[in-house]
Order: structure tokens, then C-alpha cells, then sequence
């Protein structure tokens, strides 16, 4: 897997995207959620229309992260394809063998034995996440004490509002 070069791409991004489509929209929300505490500015793509704008406005020195179980959707590919050509890194999190996995810099494979078209997707996106929180603590480790102090300052922000309004949870 190639944890490093993609952090050594992620620490200095300009904005990471994290694209996908369907159920891999959810594993996508939840890494950007995770990765901005980093301090590096991070967006979703989670419909078409998003993917293939976000990829036609986007520069050198973005980061496009893929999530598809299957690789196979027409406009991901379509949209990976045009934020390389425009000079964005682009990860893809998906099938090694799939069409997504062929127009992407970096692959990290993941494949579950499922059938999407008959049931919700949960071994795929559990693999999924469990890769993107693996490269999280990889671009942690790559960014530094910088990343520490920001993790450290979002947590005790929470913990601040908790303690101003009274919350308990």
C-alpha cells in the first residue's frame, strides 16, 4: 500500500477532495471530517455534478481522493481523468483490477466479497474506512507536531463548547 507517497502528497496539499458516489459517499464525509482536523483543507464530492466541477476548477497541488467499491462509475472516472490532467494528485480507494484503479496515481486496493446491487454495502465500506483512517495517522505522522497541535486545538474546542453550555455528551 502506498501509505507514504500519498501522505508525502496529502501533507502539503492546497485542499484534499474526497469523492464518492452512492454508499462510498458516506466513507468519503467521514474522511473529510477526519483529515481537516490535520489543518489541511479538505471538501467533499458526493454527487456528479460536484465531482466533475470540483475536478475542472481544481490546480496543482490538490488532492483527489477516490472511493468506489466496484471503480466502475462512468463520471468518477471521468472526473479523476480531468483533475489529472489539470495537475491534482489522484488516490483512488477501490478494486485493483477496476476501471478506476487504471486512471489514478495512487491505488490503495480494497475488495469485499459483496454483492452491491442486491444488498447495502458493509464489508466495502468498512475496508474503506479502515484504510483512510490508517493513511489519516500516516499524513499525521508526515505533517508533525503541527498536525498534533490541530488535532489537540479541534478536541478541546469540543471540550470548551461542552463545559460553556453544559452538555454532558
Amino acid at each position: 500500500m502506498p501509505f507514504a507517497a500519498a501522505a508525502g502528497k496529502m501533507k502539503t496539499a492546497r485542499q484534499i477532495t474526497f469523492v464518492g458516489l452512492g454508499a462510498s459517499g458516506h466513507v468519503a464525509s467521514d474522511a473529510c471530517h477526519k483529515f481537516f482536523r490535520l489543518g489541511i483543507p479538505c471538501t467533499t464530492a458526493l454527487d456528479t455534478p460536484g465531482v466533475l466541477q470540483q475536478a475542472s476548477v481544481c490546480q496543482p497541488g490538490d488532492v483527489f481522493v477516490a472511493i468506489s467499491h466496484t471503480g466502475r462509475w462512468p463520471e468518477m472516472i471521468r472526473g479523476m481523468r480531468l483533475a489529472r490532467a489539470r495537475g491534482a494528485e489522484t488516490i483512488a480507494v477501490t478494486d485493483a483490477d477496476s476501471p478506476l484503479a487504471q486512471v489514478v496515481g495512487l491505488i490503495f486496493p480494497s475488495h469485499a466479497d459483496e454483492d452491491t446491487s442486491v444488498y447495502t454495502p458493509m464489508s466495502s465500506r468498512l475496508a474503506q474506512l479502515t484504510l483512510l483512517d490508517a493513511l489519516q495517522v500516516s499524513v499525521a505522522l508526515a505533517v508533525g507536531p503541527k498536525a498534533e497541535n490541530n488535532l489537540r486545538s479541534t478536541k478541546a474546542a469540543l471540550v470548551q463548547e461542552r463545559y460553556e453550555t453544559g452538555a454532558n455528551s
